[in-house]
């Protein structure tokens, strides 16, 4: 710079005071990884070497001495922005003055200051699928957090809709993918300042549904010099999630009949039989189950309603309406209604017999050989007479004969009343 001599000491000119930081901070908000700031405050010199002030030249010098940025700046400000500082480092910064001929000393150092910003990239993302028909697993390595600790994630899918994780673990599942799509990933950290560096993306993963495993083998027995096979299960699959149906039943009450129910239910159907539920699993709906009663039990309600029973205390009692020598007999159900009547007791006989006379039978003569049968004649028999009781079948079926006895005669049969 070129001098510019005074013609005495009051004309003398020198170099200025230096200036004094009154206030430093971070700016990192919203700030790109590895650009950070500060935002300074300064006073100007007291003095300023009765020359003009031209400039004024800022230090920033991280305390660990890997980072030093200088920024020149107009003499008409008072405050400053100073960019460039590495994330996550603690800066000090000194400031001094400059006029046409001289430079002031460095003011007081001011600091430190962290230099924040958004959080560095998210590594090593790779993940799992859990073959349960849409699920997969996410896991990656935590990135750089920029000196603001990281609050949540976002992860984009290269199909659906964007997730934020709300929490800073480096794991995610999946659930409700779209089953053998392939599917690709990248995931953001996020801190005070904002969403960090994108990753690079997920190799392609594909949910798939559940295989099950193979069986072991079941090894024959040896028997003389042979040698038994060895059976290696198939593999079993499964289908897709869908809708099925089926029938359950309820355990029965000291050994009486128990009702029998149909449900429906989302669950994949494998080829050996089994079913596996679904998520959401389970039962979704119900119809026609019936409610069952019986005498020791009582009336049930079962699951998909029926009306309660009106007479418990009646179930499984006899019921009917009787009469001389028959009756119709049946059981009482959950409504107190009479059911399953059928015909019991015995046939009433008439009370009386017609005699009935037996022709004359005359067998012939037989010669066998030189044998000869002689001739035989049956005579007349009168068969009938008096009164007699039931004797055959005890307990007839309604229209079954009665027999009587009655001097060895046959009474004739009415039937049941």
């Amino acid at each position: 710079m070129p001098l510019v001599p005074g013609t005495g000491d009051s004309q003398r000119k020198t170099k200025p005071t230096a200036p004094i930081i009154t206030s430093q901070s971070d700016s990192g908000s919203g700030r790109s990884f590895d650009n950070g700031a500060a935002y300074l405050t300064f006073n100007a010199p007291d003095y300023t070497g009765k020359l003009p002030i031209t400039e004024y030249i800022i230090t920033a010098a991280a305390t660990d001495a890997s980072n030093t940025v200088t920024s020149t700046i107009s003499s008409s400000l008072s405050t400053f922005v100073i960019e460039g500082l590495k994330s996550g480092k603690q800066y000090k910064f000194k400031i001094k003055a400059r006029n046409l001929v001289y430079d002031s000393d460095d003011s007081t150092e001011a600091g430190p200051v962290d230099a924040t910003t958004v959080p560095g990239t998210p590594t090593s993302l790779s993940g799992n699928d859990l073959k349960n028909g849409g699920g997969l697993t996410l896991s990656w390595v935590a990135p750089p957090n920029a000196g603001s600790a990281v609050t949540s994630y976002t992860i984009t899918p290269s199909f659906g809709a964007v997730v934020s994780t709300g929490n800073n673990s480096t794991t995610y599942t999946f659930s409700g993918l779209e089953v053998n799509r392939g599917y690709t990933f990248t995931v953001q950290a996020v801190n005070a300042n904002g969403p960090g560096l994108t990753s690079t993306p997920s190799p392609t993963l594909t949910p798939t549904l559940y295989v099950a495993p193979t069986p072991p083998p079941t090894v024959g027995t040896t028997v003389g010099t042979t040698v038994g096979t060895v059976t290696v299960g198939s593999s079993v699959t499964c289908g897709a999630c869908q809708d099925v149906s089926g029938t359950v039943t309820a355990p029965t009450c000291n050994g009486e009949d128990s009702y029998t129910g149909y449900y429906q239910k989302r669950a994949q159907v494998c080829s050996d039989g089994t079913q596996i539920a679904c998520s959401p699993g389970g039962l979704i709906s119900f119809g026609s189950v019936i409610q069952y009663c019986n005498a020791s039990c009582g009336c049930v309600r079962t699951v998909g309603g029926g009306p309660v029973c009106a007479r418990p205390d009646l179930v499984g009692t006899v019921c009917g309406t009787y009469s001389a020598g028959c009756g119709y007999t049946g059981t009482y159900n959950c409504d107190g209604a009479c059911v399953g009547i059928v015909c019991g007791g015995c046939c009433q006989c008439t009370n009386s017999c017609t005699g009935t006379t037996v022709g004359t039978t005359t067998v012939g003569t037989t010669t066998v050989g030189t044998t000869t049968v002689g001739t035989t004649t049956v005579g007349a028999t009168t068969v009938g007479g008096a009164e007699g009781t039931p004797t055959s079948p005890s307990t007839p079926t309604c229209g079954q004969a009665c027999q009587c006895r009655a001097a060895g005669g046959i009474w004739r049969v009415i039937g049941c009343i």
